[in-house]
C-alpha cells in the first residue's frame, strides 16, 4: 500500500470550519495541484488522475463532527 505523508501545519480556523471545509469534495478543486487532472467532485465524493498513476476515487463513508 502507498502512503502518502506531507507537512504538518496549525490553522487557525475553529474546528468546525475546518470540518466543515474537508467534509465537502467540492473545496477541494483549490487545492488540488496541476499535476491532478480529470478532477471531479460532489459533496460526498470525487475522482481524478495524476500522471503516471491510476483513476484515483474517493467516497466519505461516515462524517464524525469536530
Amino acid at each position: 500500500m502507498t502512503r502518502i505523508e506531507s507537512k504538518q501545519i496549525k490553522i487557525s480556523k475553529s474546528a468546525e470550519t475546518v470540518f466543515n471545509f474537508i467534509s465537502d469534495f467540492n473545496n477541494f478543486k483549490d487545492l488540488m495541484p496541476d499535476s491532478v487532472k480529470n478532477l471531479e467532485t460532489t459533496q460526498n465524493s470525487c475522482s481524478f488522475s495524476i500522471k503516471g498513476m491510476p483513476s484515483i476515487k474517493l467516497k466519505i463513508g461516515e462524517k464524525i463532527p469536530y
